[in-house]
């Protein structure tokens, strides 16, 4: 009788975990994906990396410089977004390249010659690494930051109001 009560709750839990597993699969949704499509842009980012914001800047008592703001600050980073290219673009450079090639394509951003995959890695990206914040349509008078405490140091996080609202979109399936 024990083994039937154990292999009943065995089953009963891998059903649930299963359940669970389905209803949070850490995919992002179709409007979530629209909404990063309708307000990010390669065009703005390339942009906003080279002409962003530069100088000091005075906050919470604080002086703060483009250092330390370097990672939105540079289109050759860490990460990268995967172009597709078309036409003569395409027989010069080859049909994809990374981003860290922007400079070399950088007159052709706005074309039709150029375009983002826009896969899973790059919907993480804009959401998730501060090297994409100025493809958001607000990034050039709405970013900011927030500070965010680890154990032995400091993070600084940032974002713009649609960065923010795209943020909130994601499952949260920790």
């Amino acid at each position: 009788m024990i083994n039937r009560i154990t292999l009943l709750l065995f089953i009963g839990l891998a059903f649930w975990s299963c359940e669970e597993g389905e209803l949070c699969d850490n995919s992002l949704s179709d409007e979530a994906k629209q909404y990063a499509n309708n307000n990010w842009d390669l065009y703005t980012w390339y942009y906003f990396t080279v002409y962003g914001p530069t100088g000091k800047i005075e906050h919470n008592g604080r002086q703060w410089t483009e250092n330390d703001f370097g990672a939105m600050r540079d289109y050759r980073g860490t990460h990268h977004l995967l172009l597709h290219l078309y036409g003569d673009l395409a027989a010069q450079y080859g049909e994809f390249i990374t981003s860290d090639s922007l400079g070399i394509i950088s007159g052709y951003l706005d074309s039709d010659l150029v375009n983002v995959v826009r896969d899973s890695s790059f919907y993480e990206n804009i959401g998730k690494y501060d090297q994409f914040v100025g493809g958001w349509s607000d990034s050039n008078t709405d970013w900011y930051w927030e500070e965010k405490q680890l154990e032995d140091s400091t993070e600084i996080v940032i974002k713009t109001p649609k960065k923010q609202v795209y943020l909130n979109m994601f499952p949260q399936c920790d």
